[in-house]
Order: structure tokens, then sequence, then C-alpha cells
């Protein structure tokens, strides 16, 4: 959440509780009631996640690395809720979340940079996540036969992506590879894009299977 997001959120739940009474939302002055609720059903704020959370949903890392990873690589709660009288914004996490992290992310290339045994550039080029020029046959995107589209994308294990929703096999058979910049920063200007360079960020963070679903082919 966003700085000024969670700043909107408190004064409008200051607001309510003013106008309805803390007693209505909040269990004495320590959390809100919902917060209460998601306690009872197992769900848990980052400092009280422990190893065997972690090992119970296949996460075979420490508990320091988890909490990296949510802290540096956007690893979202399941809910959040007030607690303190202040109204103070808490992340919640469960199980769920524990196993989106083991099964989605690429956890041995991440822990290295934790580590700091490489950089997130170096684990970049060795995932091969670069920016690629591409001709491709409209009808892979539902247009008009014989149409040809040409596209700026970011290109992963023999994997074109237009955007984070719309990717192709770079080997199909309606599709031509013009041009690979390895380089990040010998890719010519008019072909960056902050959609795609998030997106090759991404990629760093997760295995290509997330993307399989958007695969036109």
């Amino acid at each position: 959440m966003q700085e000024k997001d969670y700043k909107v959120l408190t004064r409008r739940t200051a607001k309510k509780a003013g106008a309805n009474g803390r007693g209505g939302g909040y269990i004495g002055r320590s959390m809100s009631v919902n917060a209460r609720r998601a306690y009872e059903r197992g769900l848990k704020p980052l400092s009280r996640i422990r190893a065997a959370d972690l090992r119970q949903n296949g996460f075979g890392y420490s508990v320091a690395f988890f909490r990296w990873l949510v802290h540096h690589w956007d690893i979202r709660p399941r809910e959040r809720h007030h607690t303190s009288a202040s109204c103070r914004i808490t992340a919640f996490y469960d199980g769920s979340v524990i196993r989106y992290a083991a099964q989605c992310c690429n956890l041995e290339l991440l822990f290295r940079i934790y580590k700091g045994k490489i950089t997130v550039e170096q684990a970049r080029r060795e995932r091969g996540i670069c920016y690629a020029r591409a001709r491709i046959l409209g009808t892979l995107f539902g247009g008009k036969s014989g149409e040809i589209v040409s596209a700026n994308c970011i290109f992963c294990d023999n994997l074109l992506f237009l955007s984070p929703k719309l990717c192709v096999r770079a080997d199909h058979p309606g599709v031509e590879v013009v041009e690979t910049y390895e380089n990040f920063e010998e890719t010519p200007q008019n072909m960056k894009d902050e959609k795609l360079e998030r997106l090759a960020a991404e990629l760093v963070k997760h295995k290509t299977s997330v993307y399989k679903k958007y695969l036109k082919e």
C-alpha cells in the first residue's frame, strides 16, 4: 500500500470510529473486530510468522528470508486490518501467501540476491531477460488473417511478453524475433517502456509458469 493510500484509509477509519464510537469496531483499544476474526481464522502479522508456518506450506527457507521477500519483492498480504488505538493498519498473512511464494517465486535465485551473492541485474542476465523486437501474426491475438504486428517485447524462457497478461512462444511459426538486446543499457530508448521494465523485474521474481495462462497459441 502506498503511503498516501495508507493515510487516506487511516483518516477515514478514524472519522468512522469518531462517528460511531470506538467500541463498535474495536475490541477495547487493542484491535478491530475484523483483526480479531483474522487471528481466529489463522491469519498472522508478519512478526508472528514462524519457521513451522513456513515449513507446513512448503517454504524451505528462513523466516528472515521470507520477511525480506515481503518487504523487497511485494509479497502481498491476505488481508489488512486495524490494530492499536491509533488505527494502525497491519498486514495479515496465511498459508496461501506462503504457498504462493514457495510455488510461484524463483526462490533459489532470490535467495542468492538476499545473501548478496548476485545483484538483481546479474539475476536478470542469468534468467536471460531482455528486450526484443518481434513480428507477430495478428491471428494470434484474434486479428485479421495475414496481418503482421510489430511489437517491442520482453524475452524470457523462449516467451515473448507484450504485456504482463499477453505472451507468445518465440519459436511459434507465426512469430519472427527480429532482434534482441541482452544489455538493458544498450536497448534503444524508443523501445523502452515503463510497464515492460516492471515486467522484467517481475520475471526475476516469478517463475515463467505463472504467466502460462496468458499464453496465446
